[in-house]
């Protein structure tokens, strides 16, 4: 299934239009999804710590950054 495909899939079912078969695919298409590794599944677990220390601390930047009263995530 190309990447137009899919859209048109997840359209028709976010629309609540999709065929029975129609959603079949798109069940499938997930479950072949969920069948992949992660791509976080090869790193070490120092690897990790040191990306969730670098995530949290653009997070915090960002958050510091805002004006008080101001939602940082919008």
């Amino acid at each position: 299934m190309n990447d137009h495909q899919l859209l048109e899939l997840i359209d028709n079912y976010m629309a609540g239009k999709a065929s029975g078969e129609e959603i079949r695919q798109l069940q499938a298409w997930l479950d072949a999804l969920n069948d992949r590794p992660s791509p976080l599944s090869s790193l070490s677990h120092q690897e990790l710590e040191t990306m969730a220390g670098k995530m949290f601390s653009v997070i915090n930047s960002t958050l510091d950054a805002q004006p008080n009263g101001e939602d940082a995530l919008v």
